[in-house]
């Protein structure tokens, strides 16, 4: 009976907690409504096992059941009702259930809705502050564009003006030298009607120098070995040759004069030019500013009255924004694509012109090497007849005979060949040595970076006109695949230098590949300089040497001994490693700025 009432008791809790849970609203939760539901199910469980105080009942003996008894039947209701008690919890139990699962679908697509709505705002505020940020940075962009542009513009009138001013008094100075010097003026044309025999002379002159510097090394040579039994002719030869310098030296200072005459009148005719096209470009920059600047107060009024246009379709224009932004990253993609493109194709361009320029040195250089022996033998064959008929007359009978051995080519005939050949060509490291009879490498790649200068229109113009001097003579380069062109220095800084050839390949240039330069002697003075029209940048000059540590993998090149100077950087590589690391391999490095580890050698004088 104890259990039966316990049952019931714990059958009218649930059912009374069920009814209690279905009449909660949202705010109460379903966690609560779990909670309380697994709390009566274990009520339930611990109401229906037998307290522990009642002895169990013994297994073996069933109860006792009286039929139509008074208790049997009130115990048959009993448990009858307990039964539709359990049915209507668990009804009410399915109709929690369901009404759980109803509201917290419902709370889920409010909340779904509740985030979509907060997106599309989001997203609406978003782009709206992402055009109202384009329209800004636009403004700024392009009045810091038209302020800067005003500005270069000021400083490009300001100093236009002083070089007009200072070309004028420049000028002015020239005219009152010019009429003073009208007699050099008559020289000048007599030697521009002489212009079209100047080559046939320059070339009797270098034949005649050659054949000089010949007897010079040969009397050197007799005079080494004949000191002691021939000082008086030794000297009386030596006599002689200072004569023919001298006389050559005034011939060559008359020449210079001259030319140096006519330079000056010719620049003082571009001057006067110069001045009348600034003075028209000014008038014309004037004109263009004027319209530049009623261009640019139209465009400030169409882009007012673009912007009431579009504040007023803002929400279509965003969409069109998003999509030009689109279609502006793809075409930039497309353009960085193709500008990667065509450097590819131009560098193998590049490297095409390079092989052909290299083979093409090499042929003419071969030519060069064939030319120079045959005239080496035809010139040993007329010494050793001179030397037979010294022999055979009585005045030089007591001078013994002495043979004849190849002397070092003077510096004339030296630098008058345009290549020597390369290492890769079948020369090698010994044969060198040999020529320039100096222990040590003596012909090398120069590899120049150079600072832009700070005088004049370099403060303007940060770029150079990079040329190498070396002795008596000036490299001007041809490209890193080619030899480099050699002259005199009086040439160099000549007009025809100046004004049209310039510096070569490394003309408008902060760097720059001297290939196949003559050093003459292992430790010598190089002198960077920056060519311009008149006053020419000559660089501090700095004692060299070909750089041992130089190495190279066909792709890079590397040396770790730079020459660093106040406003240049130098690289010497010995010719053979240029040679090996190619045309590719010398740009990248001078482009690179000539960084590499290890120790750094000061120019200096000593």
């Amino acid at each position: 009976m104890r259990s039966i009432s316990r049952r019931k008791s714990s059958t009218l809790v649930g059912l009374i907690a069920a009814l209690t849970f279905s009449a909660c609203t949202v705010e109460a939760g379903d966690e609560a409504a779990h909670a309380i539901a697994a709390k009566f199910a274990a009520d339930a469980a611990l109401s229906e096992e037998p307290p522990a105080d009642e002895p169990a009942a013994a297994p073996a003996a069933p109860p006792i059941l009286i039929v139509n008894s008074p208790d049997a039947r009130a115990q048959a209701e009993k448990e009858k009702a307990a039964a539709a008690e359990e049915e209507r919890r668990r009804e009410a139990e399915r109709r929690i259930a369901e009404e759980r699962t109803r509201k917290q679908a419902a709370r889920a697509a409010a909340e779904k809705a509740e985030a979509e709505r907060l997106a599309r705002a989001q997203r609406e505020a978003e782009e709206a502050e992402m055009l109202a940020r384009a329209r800004a940075e636009a403004e700024a962009r392009k009045l810091a564009e038209q302020k800067a542009a005003e500005e270069r513009r000021r400083a490009e009138l300001a100093a236009k003006e002083e070089a007009r001013k200072a070309e004028e008094r420049r000028i002015a100075e020239e005219r009152k030298r010019a009429e003073a010097a009208r007699l050099a003026a008559e020289r000048a044309e007599a030697e521009r009607r002489l212009k079209a025999q100047r080559e046939a002379e320059e070339a009797e002159m270098l034949a005649r120098a050659r054949a000089e510097a010949e007897e010079r090394r040969i009397e050197e040579e007799r005079r080494l070995r004949e000191l002691a039994q021939a000082k008086a002719e030794a000297e009386r030869r030596q006599a002689a040759e200072k004569a023919r310098e001298e006389q050559a030296r005034l011939a060559e200072e008359e020449r210079q004069r001259q030319a140096a005459e006519a330079r000056r009148l010719a620049e003082i005719s571009a001057r006067e030019q110069e001045r009348k096209a600034a003075e028209a470009h000014k008038i014309d920059e004037e004109n263009q500013r004027r319209a530049d600047q009623e261009r640019l107060e139209a465009i400030e009024a169409k882009h007012l009255s673009e912007l009431a246009e579009q504040e007023i379709v803002r929400t279509s224009r965003s969409t069109r924004a998003a999509e030009f932004w689109r279609r502006f990253e793809e075409e930039e993609r497309m353009k960085v694509l193709e500008a990667e493109r065509r450097a590819a194709e131009a560098q193998r361009q590049a490297a095409q012109r390079a092989a052909e320029a290299r083979r093409a040195a090499a042929l003419h250089q071969l030519e060069e090497e064939g030319r120079r022996r045959a005239e080496q033998a035809r010139a040993i064959a007329e010494l050793s007849a001179a030397a037979e008929a010294r022999k055979a007359s009585p005045a030089s009978s007591t001078v013994a005979p002495h043979p004849v051995r190849p002397a070092r080519e003077s510096w004339a005939d030296e630098h008058e060949k345009p290549y020597v050949r390369p290492y890769a060509l079948g020369r090698s490291h010994a044969e060198d040595r040999i020529e320039t009879r100096s222990p040590g490498i003596t012909r090398v790649t120069v590899l120049l970076v150079m600072e832009p200068g700070r005088r004049g229109i370099r403060r303007f113009n940060k770029t150079a006109d990079p040329i190498l001097c070396v002795g008596a003579g000036c490299y001007i380069s041809n490209g890193a695949g080619a030899p480099s062109q050699v002259m005199r220095r009086a040439k160099a800084f000549g007009p025809v230098v100046a004004i049209g050839l310039r510096a070569g390949k490394c003309s408008r240039s902060l760097t720059c590949v001297f290939r196949s330069v003559d050093l003459e002697r292992p430790r010598s003075e190089v002198q960077p300089i920056d060519l311009r029209i008149l006053r020419h940048d000559r660089r501090k000059p700095s004692i060299v040497m070909a750089d041992p540590t130089c190495r190279t993998d066909g792709k890079r090149l590397t040396c770790s001994r730079t020459v660093v100077a106040d406003d240049y950087r130098m690289w010497i590589v010995p010719e053979s490693v240029a040679e090996r690391a190619g045309a590719v391999a010398l740009e990248s490095a001078v482009l690179n700025g000539l960084r590499g580890d290890g120790n750094v050698a000061r120019a200096g004088s000593g």
